[in-house]
């Protein structure tokens, strides 16, 4: 299958996505573990970037089906054959007929279908929302096609069934536990070992937490 367009030049809309790093373009990276084709329903008004989502989706080997009003995505889920229905959804936030946000919550009433949101919301509360309505990950416009490619890649690695752990645990005799508790090195100094250890490691935790959140990066 020949690589798909893109005349809008959407590839080079994010800056930080250099061609040798993007999805897909690893150098030197060790590919993962092949995953079956998937049925992916894009729900996007926007008929040209919901043409390349589609485009790059097939060349990715999954079967699509693009649907460009939010009215009628319900109908579809609720109609659709066990056999032909979705099985990952890409839903933007901003639709016709009825909202992405809405859409995510009735459908979590009736159906585990995982959904990758596409939205032009950068704000964090935008994205808290969208997680807390059922999405299972957030993607901010404008955005690289290959990056939706990837995380639709990650979400269905996720659905893949886990392999039986078949190592055994530890019995309590072969544990071993290091004779005196470590001391952390906190925000005052050191905290003390033991049960203060454990206080001053749970503040430190909480203090980097809320440094994330105010900075919007992971640490």
């Amino acid at each position: 299958m020949t690589a798909p367009t893109d005349p809008d030049n959407r590839l080079d809309s994010r800056p930080d996505m250099h061609p040798d790093t993007r999805p897909g373009h690893a150098s030197g990276a060790r590919p993962g573990p092949a995953l079956p084709p998937a049925r992916i329903l894009i729900v996007e008004d926007e008929p040209d970037l919901a043409r390349l989502l589609a485009d790059y989706l097939r060349a990715a080997g999954h079967q699509v089906q693009v649907l460009g009003d939010g009215a009628a995505v319900i109908p579809l889920l609720r109609q659709a054959d066990p056999d032909s229905a979705p099985q990952l959804m890409v839903l933007d936030l901003m639709l016709p007929g009825r909202d992405g946000l809405s859409l995510c919550r009735e459908l979590r009433g009736f159906i585990a279908l995982p959904v990758l949101m596409l939205t032009a919301r950068v704000e964090e509360i935008d994205r808290l929302i969208g997680l807390e309505a059922g999405a299972d990950d957030y993607v901010c416009k404008p955005f690289s096609p290959r990056e939706v490619v990837a995380r639709v890649a990650a979400i269905l690695r996720r659905m893949q069934p886990v392999a039986p752990w078949t190592g055994a645990a530890p019995v309590a005799s072969e544990r071993r536990w290091p004779a005196e508790a470590p001391v952390w090195e906190g925000a005052q100094g050191n905290v003390g070992a033991g049960a203060g250890a454990g206080a001053g490691a749970g503040a430190g935790a909480g203090a980097g937490a809320g440094a994330c959140l105010a900075s919007g990066r992971p640490r």
